[in-house]
């Protein structure tokens, strides 16, 4: 991409980020009360804290990108809002877009994903369905969900859904996969087919969610794979 066009890249010095096998997990803030109980779960699997920035602290993301350290993915939290008003997402729409760097997006976080690739937010055709606990069904040949069993039980926070206006569930982009959705059909993960961008709608760092360890590690796993091997040290 053409660094004088590109929003993250101008967050950057102008200088394209790319992901670090030993950098740092940064989790995006959007100004939700679950922020930090998935930071300490993102400690709990990695062993290393994760550095979290409210998604207006541009210049704290950009001195993160180029620090020595560096920046290995990006987790995109909860929040209250729209995906599509900017004052509610900030800084995580230019991550999404610029797309060097994995990220995982967590509620509203997984909205953002899903309108930045051309998918529909609209109001849940249930009504919002705050707390509750009901069984996720995934596809089954994807590696966010390796490990994981078919109707796991996973905590729902949420006003807002991929859907149309009226409800209905939408036509995938060819770039889009649907990976998981509950029994009512509303749909609950998605991924890009090409670029390493993943999220859930569900709530991964809920006590009373099954088997979130396994997927904050699986996301892990994959940005370690993303990312480019570390350079030898100079003799």
């Amino acid at each position: 991409p053409n660094a004088s066009k590109d929003p993250a890249c101008a967050l950057a010095g102008g200088v394209m980020p790319a992901s670090r096998v030993g950098g740092r997990v940064v989790i995006i803030d959007n100004l939700d009360s679950y922020t930090h109980n998935l930071a300490s779960l993102v400690f709990s699997v990695t062993g290393s804290r994760p550095l979290v920035l409210l998604n207006t602290e541009r210049e704290a993301y950009s001195a993160a990108l180029a620090s020595p350290q560096g920046v290995l993915c990006v987790i995109l939290s909860p929040g209250p809002g729209r995906p599509q008003c900017d004052a509610d997402v900030g800084l995580c729409r230019e991550i999404l877009s610029d797309a060097s760097l994995p990220v995982f997006g967590v509620c509203l976080g997984y909205q953002a994903l899903a309108v930045a690739h051309g998918l529909p937010v609209s109001h849940s055709p249930y009504g919002p369905t705050h707390g509750q606990v009901q069984p996720v069904n995934h596809t089954g040949n994807h590696a966010m969900f390796e490990g994981v069993p078919q109707g796991f039980l996973a905590t729902r926070y949420h006003s807002l859904a991929v859907c149309h206006d009226d409800g209905a569930s939408p036509s995938f982009p060819e770039c889009m996969l649907k990976l998981a959705w509950t029994d009512d059909g509303v749909i609950q993960a998605i991924a890009h087919r090409s670029l390493p961008l993943w999220g859930v709608q569900f709530h991964p760092e809920s006590v009373c969610t099954e088997h979130g360890a396994s997927l904050v590690r699986n996301f892990h796993r994959m940005a370690l794979a993303f990312a480019p091997p570390s350079p030898e040290p100079l003799p």
